[in-house]
Order: structure tokens, then C-alpha cells, then sequence
């Protein structure tokens, strides 16, 4: 199921193995690994404080809530060892910037406003940057397959033949070639 960041954010995690009646946490971020682009875990705020939910351990999607196989898999992230390195080097995606490069140079082409993954196999699929500034920025779509490089800089995309970026006036244009 394909799911987009600000539709997961503020989801409510329940655990299947009892009655929704009284919600786990409510997720406020996602682990993402910069060197694959996978999405790990999920952060979720709880009474005891922020907990780690491994995308594994989830059992099912709905519109605005997420069922965990049990409450124990809710870990505190000392308690979650096999991400510890990627906590360590973890990036923010939303507000990102976003650089095209083309081979020679790169420009700073916009900031991340959303991106897509999918619930199965929890890997970015696309990002959605903001162009601009405040209503005059456009918004665009980069595929996975477009995303080189995800970094505490930012986040590197190909500038191939599908997008030019080109300086006017200080704002940025972009002209499609197809």
C-alpha cells in the first residue's frame, strides 16, 4: 500500500493482539536509512516516551492507524541494536534540501515537502519538493530512481533530460523536454 509521510504522521499504532480500545502511541517520524533510501522503523510517541516500532513487526495499515503485532514491540531505541548505526548517521527528509546535479555542478533546486513509500517493502519512492517560495514555488514529483544521494547536506537528484534547471532572476524555472 503506497503511503505518503503526512499521512503516516500522527497516525495512531494500536496492538493486534488486543481490542483497539486504547491506542500504543501515535508515530512523529520515520527512521530512514540515508545509504538505501528503506524506511526502518517508525517513532512513536507513548506514555513512557518515544518508542521505536520496526516496519516488520506492523500488521496492518488502515487510513489513520497502524497495528503492531503486540505492545513489546514498541522498543526503546538502546533496546533496537540493528539500527543504532543508522541512528547515528539518521537525516532529516522533510525540509531537506534538494540539489540536482548534472555531472559538473549542482543547484539547489527546492525543499522537501512530502515523500511516498510503500508499506510492504518500506523504501522511499518518491519525493515531493517545494520549489519555491510560499505560493510561487511549484511542486514536483522526483522518482526513487532519480534520488542519487541522501545526505545531512541534503538530498541529490540526477538532472538529466526530464528536468533542467536553469537561474532567472534568482528563481528556478523548470522546463520539461518531453
Amino acid at each position: 500500500m503506497l503511503k505518503n509521510f503526512r499521512g503516516i504522521s500522527g497516525s495512531w499504532v494500536f496492538s493486534a493482539e488486543t481490542t483497539p480500545s486504547f491506542p500504543l502511541g501515535k508515530v512523529v517520524d520515520i527512521v530512514v536509512d540515508p545509504y538505501s533510501g528503506h524506511c526502518v522503523a517508525l517513532w512513536v510517541k507513548t506514555l513512557d516516551g518515544l518508542r521505536l516500532l520496526d516496519f516488520r513487526d506492523i500488521r496492518k495499515w488502515k487510513s489513520r492507524e497502524i497495528f503492531a503485532s503486540a505492545q513489546k514491540d514498541m522498543l526503546k531505541p538502546e533496546e533496537f541494536p540493528r539500527i543504532s548505526p543508522i541512528l547515528e548517521r539518521e537525516v532529516r527528509i522533510i525540509g531537506a534540501d534538494v540539489w540536482a546535479h548534472n555531472g559538473l555542478e549542482k543547484k539547489k533546486i527546492g525543499v522537501v515537502e512530502d515523500f511516498m513509500i510503500e508499506t510492504n517493502f518500506p523504501v522511499i519512492l518518491s519525493i515531493k519538493v517545494n520549489t519555491g517560495w510560499w505560493i510561487f514555488g511549484k511542486k514536483i514529483e522526483i522518482p526513487r530512481k532519480k534520488i542519487l544521494q541522501i545526505t545531512e547536506e541534503g538530498i541529490l537528484v540526477s538532472d538529466d533530460t526530464t528536468i533542467q534547471v536553469k537561474d532567472a532572476d534568482s528563481a528556478i524555472i523548470f522546463q520539461s523536454t518531453k
